[in-house]
């Protein structure tokens, strides 16, 4: 019976659709360089050749200084060249030199106004109430730094368990095609879809059971509702999924920058149809998130200790985007962040699977799991308009069969880089939209002992769902803030030297 089982579930999963076909871009340069530093290098050896006729021994030491420079290029730790694992260290140690690494918050801290002011790249941000085109009220996030705008809609999917393939199936293509359609909306930066898994502390089960007990109900059906209450979320975990959709006030590069008013009317505009959009892709019904709830989200992930103190209050309570940063003092480490009680660590995708994959890969990362207090999952998403993504992967096939012909004799590596920078080509030129994305998981625990279990825990989700994880080494506040699914961009952030990564 066990063999006729298992062959019955292998002939359903060989019967699944497989999904990929996403590829890294690889630069045609010398040593993995962009065209730039490949051209200065190419001079620089052309000019100690030049200058060995005159005077070979200034020729030779010009040509010994150039391999020193480029030597450390050459050297890759985990896809990183060794300056920029210096550099990363570098910035690192200056800041914590200058107690850049410290937030102290608080009556006894040094913010303005002894609040509790978000740190790092949220401190910059402004949160205002907003009204989309159905009189719903929403919090549009303001990001000062880059100009930026963002919403976030509260979704709940319905899982594939007892669900037809068939069915799956069709969300997945309802996925691609939702985020295809995306590269045709106007001044659109990015999509993060985020989820959350926590222990239930089942204060809003038992605050709901009390709204709904009647005193006249007989005393039977009271008691089955009390031990419900009571007993549910021992065995329970809470799953929290939303997505936050990026605009840019400036519609082109260069353009001025569209004031608030004309930035909430239209994307107040804009978020109905996105929400009823994502109805065809298995999210469930889409409800923007108001002030209030964005608020408890950031405070809830900086103070997770509060968190049930958070759901006993059912709402009642004097928090403010301005006061939802750490409590006290949040100290960042190398490879952890310490805030609000407990412990983070972040982690960002260093790898995507490997070849053809299922629906599911994810499953084994996104679960929840007890060896976490909180574990957030985003998938952050960049579609790109035709014009651009017709750029990009005609680049790519240039530097793809670039790479391949500079090597005597072919990889097996680099000839299934052309194949697949040619199906890209082929399909875009056939209508397929084409997306930029990366994944960001934090794991927080309460107990700095367990810190070695949940990582651990967490790289063999990831092994499991085809992942390969890399820590993100000297901007654990930084990817952190990223990393809460509120709209950040990884690329412009970046700019603001805040997701530098080394090891």
């Amino acid at each position: 019976m066990t063999t006729t089982h298992n062959d019955t579930r292998a002939a359903a999963v060989a019967s699944e659709p497989r999904y990929g076909n996403w590829r890294k871009p690889r630069s045609f340069g010398l040593l993995g360089l962009s065209f730039a530093p490949t051209i200065g290098a190419f001079v620089w050896l052309l000019t100690s050749f030049v200058v060995m006729m005159i005077a070979l021994p200034l020729g030779w030491a010009m040509l010994g200084l150039g391999a020193l420079v480029l030597a450390p290029l050459a050297v890759r730790v985990r896809g990183r060249t060794l300056y920029s694992l210096l550099l990363a260290r570098v910035a690192f140690n200056r800041g914590r030199r200058h107690r850049q690494h410290l937030h102290l918050a608080g009556p006894l801290g040094v913010i303005p106004g002894a609040t509790h002011r978000l740190p790092g790249l949220l401190a910059s941000t402004n949160l205002h109430t907003a009204q989309d085109s159905y009189g719903r009220e929403f919090g549009l996030l303001e990001h000062v730094g880059t100009g930026q705008f963002s919403a976030v809609l509260r979704v709940d999917p319905e899982g594939s368990g007892l669900v037809d393939q068939d069915t799956i199936d069709q969300w997945v293509a309802g996925w691609g095609d939702w985020l295809a359609r995306l590269g045709q909306v106007p001044a659109l930066e990015g999509v993060q879809v985020t989820v959350e898994t926590a222990g239930d502390s089942g204060q809003r089960l038992a605050a709901e059971v009390d709204r709904l007990t009647s005193p006249d109900s007989p005393q039977l059906a009271r008691d089955v509702l009390t031990e419900t209450a009571t007993s549910y979320p021992s065995a329970a975990a809470a799953v929290h999924t939303w997505v936050a959709i990026t605009w840019r006030a400036a519609v082109t590069p260069g353009a001025k920058p569209r004031p608030l008013a004309d930035m909430a009317a239209e994307i107040g505009a804009r978020l109905p149809a996105l929400g009823q959009d994502l109805a065809f892709t298995g999210a469930g019904s889409a409800r923007p998130m108001t002030v209030r709830q964005l608020t408890d989200l950031a405070f809830v992930a900086y103070n997770p200790e509060q968190a049930d103190d958070l759901d006993r209050a059912r709402g009642e309570h004097d928090i403010t985007w301005t006061s939802a940063g750490p409590a006290g003092v949040a100290v960042e480490k190398r490879d952890r962040y310490l805030h609000g009680g407990a412990v983070s660590f972040v982690e960002t995708m260093e790898e995507a699977p490997r070849g053809a994959v299922l629906s599911s890969v994810l499953s084994d990362l996104l679960a929840p799991h007890p060896d976490f207090t909180r574990k957030r999952v985003v998938l952050h998403y960049r579609p790109h308009d035709p014009g651009t993504s017709a750029r990009i992967v005609e680049r790519d096939l240039r530097n793809a069969r670039s790479n391949a012909t500079q090597r005597k004799n072919m990889h097996a590596r680099d000839d299934a880089d052309v194949r697949a920078a040619q199906q890209q080509t082929d399909e875009e030129a056939s209508g397929a939209g084409l997306v930029s994305f990366a994944l960001i998981a934090t794991a927080t625990v309460l107990d700095p002992d367990q810190v070695r279990v949940a990582e651990a825990t967490l790289h063999n989700n990831a092994a499991a769902s085809r992942l390969a994880l890399r820590r993100a080494y000297g901007a654990q506040t930084a990817t952190f803030a990223v990393g809460l699914g509120l709209g950040l961009q990884p690329d412009a952030v970046a700019t603001l030297g805040g997701l530098t990564e080394g090891e």
